[in-house]
């Protein structure tokens, strides 16, 4: 649908933590075909109340629109329980067309799921059903991989399981970082939003998730983030470049040596570790 033939707009409820993956998503959504009737937080309630609504402050972004900077603004909702009967009878009451989820914690209810009378979408950053779970980036970059990307995908009753809609790939420089990779994924998320939009009330035809090369990996523990000396030097280094600075302490233990790498050193600073294609030396704290 061209935004020169507006006859209409969509409604859209918003799911997310306010994060770098998910700003540029939400600001991708003020546009003139979409009314942003709510942006739902994980946030503290109330113990006696599953959600607060902020009424006098509103949810604002500003983006630019063919050369202009553009505002919007939406209720938001700090949610403590989202499955709560009083959430979902507030949330059907906003009657989207739309739900679009980008960083939310928890599973979105298959009440929540079912108000979208269009479409409700999850925006994952990874290129499912590779590294379903709520930490693809230190998994991405864990596994050595040399190539990531942004999923659109249909809500469903588990994690990052349901039909692709949309997937855009970017591949991963050799010495890139967390953060880095981060910033480029919200903007491609944020492209195919806009995509997904632009082309109302047609949606891409579904593709199911391949159940056999989908891979789930929960939060990481101390011992994910240890490097095995079994690794490639090339996956130890896109690990350490990737994860150390936001996931660290790594670690490497082998013959004896314990070495824990944090951050960036100085010149001439570090460590070598032995791997099963050779040695790296690794300029890192420790």
């Amino acid at each position: 649908m061209s935004n020169d033939t507006i006859t209409s707009r969509w409604t859209c409820l918003f799911f997310g933590m306010p994060c770098t993956f998910s700003a540029p998503i939400l600001s991708a959504l003020a546009r003139p075909d979409i009314e942003l009737v709510g942006v739902v937080s994980p946030q503290s309630a109330p113990d006696s109340e599953p959600f607060r609504l902020i009424r006098g402050l509103r949810s604002r972004a500003t983006v630019t629109l063919s050369g202009q900077a553009s505002h919007f603004a939406a209720p938001r909702y700090m949610v403590r329980d989202v499955n709560h009967p009083r959430l979902h009878a507030e949330l059907a009451s906003l009657d989207p067309d739309l739900i679009i989820v980008a960083c939310y914690p928890s599973l979105i209810p298959a009440e929540i799921v079912a108000m979208a009378r269009v479409a409700a979408i999850n925006v994952h950053p990874a290129l499912l059903p590779r590294h379903r779970g709520p930490d693809p980036l230190f998994w991405t970059f864990q596994a050595g991989d040399d190539q990531s990307g942004v999923t659109l995908h249909a809500l469903s009753p588990q994690y990052d399981a349901g039909d692709i809609l949309l997937q855009a790939t970017t591949p991963i420089g050799p010495d890139e970082s967390l953060p880095s990779l981060e910033r480029r994924l919200a903007q491609i998320g944020a492209e195919l939003v806009g995509r997904l939009i632009d082309d109302l009330p047609h949606l891409p035809t579904p593709i199911p998730q391949d159940g056999a090369t989908a891979t789930w990996e929960s939060w990481p523990r101390a011992l994910d983030r240890e490097i095995d000396p079994g690794w490639t030097i090339e996956r130890a280094r896109r690990f350490i470049a990737g994860a150390a600075a936001t996931h660290g302490p790594l670690t490497y233990r082998a013959d004896q040596q314990s070495v824990s790498i944090t951050g960036p050193a100085g010149p001439g600073v570090g460590h070598e570790i032995r791997l099963r294609d050779g040695s790296l030396f690794v300029a890192w704290r420790s």
